[in-house]
């Protein structure tokens, strides 16, 4: 697959990676063909856009796809920690504050 280098015309994102005008990258020539609204491979573009970027190009990596997680596998691979049962109900219940009673 060739590359095209290519002036960034409208901040955005191109094949999943995000841009900022004039910047200038080497893409694929499917993605130049697929965003060509939105890039300029001309060569007094590109040129223009290295004169203010700082003559600054970025080479086209793919982002790598997101790992889609079974939440109900998650569940089950991830035990969940229980408090330790009372031994009686007199544990479990609260104490009285002095004061918390309504008066009479």
């Amino acid at each position: 697959m060739a590359n095209k280098k290519v002036r960034v015309l409208v901040a955005g994102a191109i094949g999943g990676v995000l841009y900022q005008c004039n910047d200038v990258v080497n893409l694929p020539d499917v993605l130049v063909k697929q965003y060509a609204e939105a890039v300029d491979s001309n060569k007094e573009a590109v040129a223009y856009a290295l004169s203010v970027n700082g003559n600054v190009v970025t080479d086209y990596v793919a982002p790598v796809e997101a790992v889609a997680v079974d939440p109900v596998a998650e569940k089950i691979a991830t035990p969940v920690a229980q408090a330790p049962a009372a031994e009686s109900t007199e544990e479990a219940a609260v104490p009285a504050v002095q004061g918390d009673s309504p008066q009479e």
